[in-house]
């Protein structure tokens, strides 16, 4: 299944980020997220443009990886137990992954 990263206004980016990193806060209340994930199903719902926790999450990462952020810590922030995830999902969102072997390839 391949996840498509939601198109959003510039001025929603920051919303985005603002709830990404409320997901990774430690000291949320009890039903505080699963409140948050409801408010966003019914958003999803009622402006009929398919969103979840995961896909912004994911757009999360193509946005960080996109601004050219080390895979390494993309995965940190994301959770990821392993760089090998980060790498094989976001890697080819970014501008300088291969870089390196494209140059090395110019004639």
């Amino acid at each position: 299944m391949s996840i498509t990263p939601v198109s959003l206004a510039a001025h929603s980016k920051e919303r985005v980020k603002t709830w990404v990193k409320s997901q990774r806060k430690l000291t949320t209340l009890p039903g505080q997220i699963s409140t948050e994930i409801y408010r966003l199903q019914a958003a999803s719902r009622r402006s009929g443009i398919q969103c979840s926790a995961h896909v912004l999450r994911h757009t999360a990462g193509v946005w960080m990886a996109e601004a050219d952020i080390p895979m390494q810590k993309i995965s940190q922030y994301l959770g990821h137990t392993s760089t090998r995830v980060t790498e094989s999902v976001y890697a080819r969102y970014s501008p300088s992954f291969m870089k390196d072997a494209a140059e090395a390839l110019d004639w």
